[in-house]
């Protein structure tokens, strides 16, 4: 029987460039900032779709000779089929984003999955938003807040503190073992520095453009503003233009005993992490 092969999108006439990092680690803010440049797609909201796409392969390769081998000659032929699915649905996100030279999505989601990523597309780019962990607990502290109604952060327990810390380290840690090869396509970049304007000619060369412009901020979306107008997780900080207002907010949500908690657990992850941003150098 003659082999049936099916059209391959093998290459993308697009840079495909992704944003993660942890939950209220500064991603949107990131994002909207690249989207400001005319050659990337307006903001949009989290592309959690092309990342649950990871989850089959995962099923594949983790079955492979158990089942996978039945329908494919080998575990690479496996992995190329798959890698030409995501970039079918890159592609058509591209078409119907008309057509950008950058192709920039977000979803922190993706962070766990960044080796794999990385090694399905290796024409794929990473930007990390990094912020320090108190901070992002706090945002989370304030979220949930909103969720039960309180105006207490008293009323969120040590239990929902301790379940962010585990989040914040388990997402990172796929950040912090990639290999050097995997890590000269992927950018680290410092909330706390991002807010204050510091690093922009640094991000611009790492995607390629020359006109990301603050003053343009929020101004080129995509069906947010009505997906964000109702929803807890909205910032205080959303659609306003850049500041340093969010740094060190957590000594306002945070007592002293949660602040503690999460420096144990958290900062030895953080200072990997401004250790392979070449941040600590810099103290």
């Amino acid at each position: 029987m003659d082999k049936i092969t099916r059209p391959a999108v093998s290459r993308l006439p697009f840079d495909p460039i992704f944003v993660c990092g942890a939950p209220r680690s500064g991603t949107t803010l990131l994002l909207s900032l690249i989207c400001t440049s005319r050659a990337a797609n307006p903001l949009s909201a989290e592309c959690d779709y092309l990342t649950a796409l990871v989850h089959p392969y995962i099923v594949g390769r983790n079955r492979f000779d158990l089942h996978t081998n039945c329908y494919f000659a080998s575990l690479g032929d496996f992995e190329h089929y798959h890698a030409d699915i995501m970039r079918g649905v890159l592609a058509d996100m591209w078409e119907f984003l008309e057509r950008p030279a950058k192709l920039v999505l977000k979803d922190p989601g993706m962070t766990r999955y960044a080796n794999i990523i990385l090694r399905l597309l290796p024409e794929s780019r990473m930007i990390v938003s990094i912020r320090d962990p108190k901070d992002v607990v706090a945002s989370r502290v304030s979220i949930e807040m909103r969720r039960l109604g309180s105006d207490d952060p008293g009323d969120i327990g040590n239990d929902f503190i301790e379940a962010i810390c585990r989040e914040y380290n388990a997402v990172h840690e796929y950040v912090l073992t990639l290999d050097e090869n995997a890590l000269q396509r992927v950018k680290l970049v410092r909330y706390e520095q991002l807010v204050n304007g510091i690093g922009l000619p640094e991000l611009s060369a790492f995607i390629g453009v020359t006109d990301i412009d603050t003053e343009f901020l929020w101004q080129r979306s995509l069906k947010m503003g009505e997906r964000k107008s109702h929803s807890e997780w909205l910032s205080p900080l959303y659609g306003k233009k850049m500041s340093g207002d969010s740094i060190g907010r957590y000594r306002k949500v945070l007592g002293e005993t949660a602040i503690a908690l999460i420096d144990d657990a958290c900062m030895p992850t953080y200072n990997k992490l401004l250790d392979i941003g070449g941040w600590n150098e810099q103290a």
